[in-house]
């Protein structure tokens, strides 16, 4: 599954507020908003490409993790951004 989070190819997914995998400076913030029957989802995003030379490799591109908090209706309430930036890549053509 790692490799598909890299390529920003990892689904959607609830996820408990309380989990491990959710950042501190995230639960916070969701926090504020949050009540019970709403739902979080990890929502990993391939952000847009960064230099790069483009003869030979693809550009470079990191995957962000976007928080989005749903009420129990599915409206969404609030969208929130991890700062933590997974590692960049480049890869070569082929």
């Amino acid at each position: 599954m790692a490799t598909d989070a890299l390529n920003g190819s990892e689904p959607d997914r609830a996820v408990d507020l309380h989990s491990s995998e959710v950042p501190p400076t995230i639960r916070a913030a969701v926090e504020k908003y949050y009540y019970p029957g709403c739902v979080l989802m990890r929502c990993p995003r391939l952000s847009e490409s960064k230099g790069g030379l483009m003869v030979w490799f693809k550009p470079e591109a990191e995957v962000k993790i976007e928080w989005w908090l749903f009420d129990e209706a599915g409206e969404l309430i609030e969208a929130f951004w991890d700062e933590f930036e997974q590692p960049k890549r480049s890869m070569f053509l082929g």
